[in-house]
This record gives C-alpha cells, sequence and structure tokens, in this order.
C-alpha cells in the first residue's frame, strides 16, 4: 500500500463567517488486490478536514471533486466524479474513487503520467475551492496489474513488458527470453538463437522451454537442448530430439529423423514413440514404436508386432519358467516355447512337453517326426539310380565328439566327407567349413536298395529253381544212360521212375 500525504490550503467562501479556515487533508491512497479475483478499478481517498486552528470539522456533510489530467495538470481531463462523504468524530472522510458512475478501465495508466485535482466545499455545496493538484505516482497504477489476467490486443508479454504492435511478435535478439504470446496462445522460456521463437516459428497453442527448442506444429510441446516438435500435437523433450509425425513422442537423445510423415494427417507407418540413443555426429532410435502398432527396438521401420535388432533374452522370475505363450483363433495360451530344466529347452504343447534339446544337442522327440512330401509341392522328379552300389560304399564307424561339451557317450554314424563323394546333396558346409550329413535324405535311398535286393532276391530264388529243376534232368539222364548201358532199357527206367 502507497501513501501520500496532501497539506491543502483553501479559503472559504461562507457568508456567514469571513474568518480563513485551513483543511489539512490527508491523502491515502491505496489498492487491494484480492487473491483470485479480478481487481476493483476504484482506489480509495480518504481525508482529515481540519480548520485554521487546527480543529477538526466532525461529523459533518462535505462535497468533494476529483480530477484526473493526462500528461500534465489542467491539460486533458480523463476522470471527473464528485462525492459528499460524512466526516467522523476525528473529521476523517473516505471515497471510493471509481464509485461514483465512472469507470476507472477506460484509464490507460501504463502510457502517461497522470495527476490528481482535489476540490471541496465544506459546506457541501457546489461552491468548491482548489485544494491543489498532485502527481499519482504508483498506487492506481496498480489498477494496471488487473490486466495480468486479461491481455489486451493480443500483445505478446516478455519480461521487459508488452512488445510489438498489433500482436504480432517482432524479432528479439538472441538472449535468455521469457514469451507469452496471447495471438497464438504460445509460451516459451529459456535461451534461443536460431530464429525459432520468431512469429513465422511458433505454432498456435504451443509450448516450448529450454535452449533452442522449437514448437512449430500445432498444440506441440518442446523442451530441453534442441529438440524439434514439428508435427501436429506432437512432443519433443530431451537432447536433439525430433517429434515429426502428428501425435508423435520423441523422447531421449538424438533420435532418428529420416522419417517424411504428413504432420497433420496420420499414416499407419508414422514414428508415434521414439527414444533417441543417438549424439550430434549420429542419430540411433533405442525404441520405435509405428501408429500400426509394430514395435522396433534397435530399429526405426519394424516390420512385424515386435522387431528386434539383435538378440532377445527372456529371464526366469523366481516362479515361471522362462519363455513365450502362443495361442491362435481361440485366444488359449495353448502352446509354450521356453526352458524345460535349466539345462533344456522345448516345446511344450497339449499338455505335454513335446520336443527338447539338451546342452549337447541331442533332440527328443515325443511324437512321429512328419516331413511335407506332396507330389504338387514338388517338380523335376527323377527316380534314382543305383542305391544299392552307393550305400554300399558307404562306411559306418563309431566314434565320440571331440567336444567335451557333446554327449561323449559311444556315437555311430558316417564321415561327411565320405558321404559327400558318394550323395553330394545329403552334405551342408557352413560358413566355417563344417559339414552336415542330412541322415533322413538317406531314407530313399536305402529304401530303394532294399527294393533292389529284394529283385536280385527274386531274381536268384528264380535261378534256384531252375538250377533244382536241371539238377533233377540231369539224375534222369544219368538213370537212362545206364539202362542203355546195361541192355535192359525201359524196364529199367520205368523202375527208375517208380
Amino acid at each position: 500500500m502507497k501513501k501520500t500525504i496532501l497539506h491543502l490550503h483553501m479559503r472559504t467562501q461562507d457568508p456567514l463567517s469571513d474568518c480563513r479556515t485551513l483543511i489539512i487533508a490527508t491523502i491515502l491512497l491505496f489498492l487491494c488486490l484480492l487473491a483470485k479475483a479480478q481487481a476493483p478499478q476504484q482506489f480509495s481517498f480518504q481525508g482529515v478536514a481540519r480548520d485554521a486552528a487546527g480543529k477538526v470539522i466532525a461529523d459533518k456533510i462535505v462535497r468533494l471533486r476529483l480530477t484526473i489530467y493526462q500528461g500534465a495538470p489542467n491539460s486533458n481531463t480523463k476522470f471527473e466524479e464528485e462525492h459528499v462523504p460524512f466526516t467522523n468524530s476525528q473529521g476523517v472522510f473516505n471515497v471510493s474513487v471509481g464509485s461514483a458512475g465512472i469507470n476507472l478501465s477506460n484509464i490507460n495508466w501504463k502510457t502517461s503520467e497522470y495527476y490528481l485535482k482535489v476540490e471541496m466545499d465544506p459546506s457541501s455545496g457546489s461552491n468548491f475551492v482548489d485544494l491543489g493538484t498532485t502527481q499519482l505516482l504508483s498506487v492506481p497504477y496498480a489498477l494496471h496489474a488487473a490486466e495480468a489476467d486479461r491481455l489486451k490486443n493480443d500483445d505478446p508479454v516478455f519480461m521487459t513488458g508488452n512488445i510489438g504492435q498489433g500482436g504480432t511478435l517482432p524479432a528479439i535478439p538472441a538472449q535468455t527470453k521469457f514469451i507469452w504470446y496471447p495471438r497464438k496462445a504460445a509460451f516459451r522460456f529459456g535461451f534461443e538463437n536460431t530464429g525459432a521463437w520468431d512469429d513465422a516459428q511458433i505454432g498456435n497453442y504451443t509450448f516450448a522451454f529450454g535452449n533452442n527448442t522449437s514448437a512449430n506444429g500445432e498444440a506441440s510441446f518442446a523442451g530441453g537442448f534442441n529438440s524439434v516438435a514439428s508435427g501436429n500435437y506432437s512432443m519433443a523433450f530431451g537432447e536433439g530430439t525430433v517429434a515429426k509425425a502428428r501425435g508423435g513422442i520423441s523422447l531421449g537423445r538424438w533420435n532418428e529423423n529420416d522419417d517424411n510423415p504428413n504432420p497433420a494427417a496420420g499414416l499407419p507407418t508414422d514414428r508415434i514413440f521414439q527414444i533417441g540413443a543417438g549424439s550430434s555426429s549420429g542419430r540411433i532410435n533405442a525404441l520405435t514404436i509405428l501408429r500400426n502398432s509394430k514395435v522396433g527396438i534397435g530399429l526405426t521401420n519394424p516390420e512385424y508386432p515386435m522387431d528386434v535388432n539383435g538378440r532377445m533374452r527372456i529371464r526366469y522370475n523366481g516362479t515361471s519358467t522362462a519363455g513365450i505363450y502362443l495361442d491362435a483363433s481361440q485366444s488359449a495360451a495353448e502352446g509354450f516355447v521356453g526352458m524345460k530344466t535349466d539345462t533344456e529347452i522345448g516345446l511344450f504343447i497339449g499338455g505335454g512337453w513335446r520336443f527338447w534339446v539338451n546342452p549337447q544337442g541331442n533332440g527328443y522327440l515325443n511324437g512321429n517326426l512328419i516331413q511335407t512330401s506332396d507330389r504338387r509341392l514338388k517338380t523335376n522328379i527323377l527316380p534314382f539310380k543305383n542305391s544299392l552300389g552307393k550305400v554300399s560304399n558307404l562306411q559306418g564307424y563309431h566314434y565320440n565328439w571331440e567336444d567335451k561339451t557333446k554327449d561323449q557317450t559311444l556315437q555311430t554314424g558316417l564321415i561327411a566327407q565320405e558321404v559327400e563323394q558318394i550323395f553330394p546333396e545329403l552334405v551342408s558346409t557352413n560358413k566355417d567349413g563344417f559339414k552336415s550329413v542330412n541322415y533322413i535324405g538317406l531314407v530313399p535311398h536305402l529304401i530303394e536298395s532294399v527294393k533292389e535286393l529284394k529283385r536280385k532276391t527274386d531274381e536268384i530264388a528264380v535261378l534256384r529253381k531252375e538250377l533244382e529243376g536241371m539238377r533233377e534232368m540231369g539224375k534222369r539222364l544219368e538213370l537212362l544212360e545206364a539202362s542203355v548201358n546195361k541192355g535192359t532199357g525201359l524196364t529199367e527206367i520205368k523202375s527208375a521212375a517208380k
């Protein structure tokens, strides 16, 4: 509260008295700003009336005329009103300037100097005596504080006052700034020297703070260092982050910004959430989520609901086996791929473990192994030739693995290099040069070999039967020859036939 004391003298015009009356007026001007309410467009005027002897003029109605001038005393009248207060027993009177029907809100306190002229008639008539004029230095200007909760003409407001004409934000030198821009309902505070806070670069209903941040998409939000929110309703926080997509969010440091979405419209492949993990010399995304719900870890354009660039680990939580449950149309978690034991991984389905592999590489199948073999899926179908001869050239072996992490029991099998010489299509070589054998691929050759053996066996059976017939015929010829030699003829032949 600001108090101004004025000692004012006047000569009375009372016809009943020729004496001088000294009116000593103490004027108290103040403004009460009420919390959570607009300041009233009035200020209080208080005075004490005394006569020349110093005696108060008590319990009497007096009339005041108050005039406010702009620029200089008695020059440009901006306000005038009259009051008829009643003095109390101490001669004190109070009035509220602006309460007599004249609106103080029409005075623009911030544009010029103002002066208050006080006139009084102690007998409450219209014979006013000029008590003097004084400059209003501070208190009424507190009425201008009421404009803090309402802005006129879209004037931008920053830390040293209002700037600009017609509500357009002019260029501001590179410096620390604090700006409320009503024309675009935008707020800025921090440091900026790139032009990102110039009028053309400020989006409607935006908020940006920090160092050289930019929020030019409608209703966008940017914070941190060099962060840019260019998509409508987007947010960018951190260092060097960029949010281009409509409704996109970018966090962290220097995320990938090579995308080209429509900032005002949403496309399925827009990056709506990104966490950057790069630097000023190289932008990288740690996490990317597209509008179509596809999630990429370590990449920016995921092609699947979960697309991971690198290895993914699922851990045991102390109570449940680590793995992944799967379901189909019934939305029931019927399938599980995960750890069977601490050292075995497998497939659990239909209430039991159906397939698993141990650390030695041994696989276990609880069921039948069935391979696709439909003729309609095949081309260049040719029969085998000489499978028996090829299989006959294979050599089986007993052996043990050199790798001590593998099963060290006695093994049986073939040598891939030997198989490759006979059946090259059944041997594959990895990037390190180690070879593997498709043992399942040997089965058709074994089948053909068995068939070939059967044909040979059938041929042998026919030959054996023919041989038996020939042996019988030989015996008969021997008997016939013996009979001829003895001269007995047919008698002996018939006897031999019996």
